[in-house]
């Protein structure tokens, strides 16, 4: 049988669903990231949010809720807050800075979209 991309990603967020509490503790976390960019907007020009997975991951803990089942947690993490990111419509950067580190840019090219 040959396996597709669909299937796989199927499969990953069944993974994910099965964790939907520790997955919505980061999701706080993010949006809280992005009420603080918000914030900021009304005196300063500011046009990135940078998020540490490792702190989102630490804030997980402080809500209580941990992974422990052998699962790469910081992988886990950086894929949710980047798909979270990208569903906010911001351009995603990551990797090449740190792999703890998520950057969120401003995407004017898209600005219309949100018009």
């Amino acid at each position: 049988m040959t396996i597709d991309n669909n299937q796989l990603v199927a499969r990953y967020m069944k993974l994910q669903a099965g964790h939907k509490a520790y997955f919505a503790a980061i999701s706080d976390y993010v949006d809280q990231q992005l009420d603080n960019l918000y914030a900021k907007l009304t005196t300063t020009f500011q046009d990135t949010l940078t998020l540490s997975v490792q702190g989102a991951i630490d804030y997980a803990k402080t809500q209580n809720v941990e992974i422990t089942s052998g699962i790469n947690l910081t992988l886990a993490t950086q894929n949710f807050i980047i798909k979270m990111l990208d569903n906010q419509g911001l351009l995603v950067e990551g990797g090449a800075h740190s792999s703890d580190v998520v950057i969120g840019k401003l995407n004017f090219e898209n600005r219309a979209r949100y018009v």
